[in-house]
C-alpha cells in the first residue's frame, strides 16, 4: 500500500483451521500498527472481512494521522 510521498505499510494475514491472524507494520521503523488474532468459529470469509476492514481503518489513521 502507498501513497503519492512515497509511504507504504506491510501487512500480513494468517488464516489457518481454528484461527486468523493479521498485522499492519510501519517497514520504516518495524513498528506495529495494528495486529489482532480471533478465533474464527469456521467462518473464515467473515472473519477475514472483518479484520481487513480493520487493517485498512488502520492504514488510513496512518496515512492521515501521520503516526
Amino acid at each position: 500500500m502507498g501513497t503519492s510521498a512515497g509511504h507504504y505499510l506491510a501487512i500480513g494475514m494468517d488464516v489457518g483451521s481454528t484461527t486468523v491472524k493479521a498485522v499492519v507494520v510501519n517497514p520504516a521503523n518495524r513498528e506495529i500498527l495494528w495486529s489482532d488474532y480471533q478465533r474464527h468459529h469456521t467462518k473464515q470469509p467473515e472473519y477475514v472481512l472483518e479484520m481487513l476492514e480493520a487493517m485498512m481503518a488502520a492504514a488510513r489513521q496512518f496515512f492521515d494521522g501521520g503516526t
